[in-house]
């Protein structure tokens, strides 16, 4: 199994690209809030 490595750049950058995404997409923010109510994946683990 593969580890994930982050940088503090890296996550910085996807952060912004996400409160970019949330600030200009409707659809976007819907959808999560959806998706916090039914939790879908509740009890899967991924890895």
């Amino acid at each position: 199994m593969s580890k994930v490595k982050t940088s503090k750049k890296l996550v910085k950058e996807g952060k912004l690209s996400y409160e970019w995404a949330k600030s200009h997409m409707a659809i976007l923010n819907n959808t999560i809030s959806r998706l916090k109510k039914s939790k879908p994946l509740k009890g899967i683990t991924l890895g």
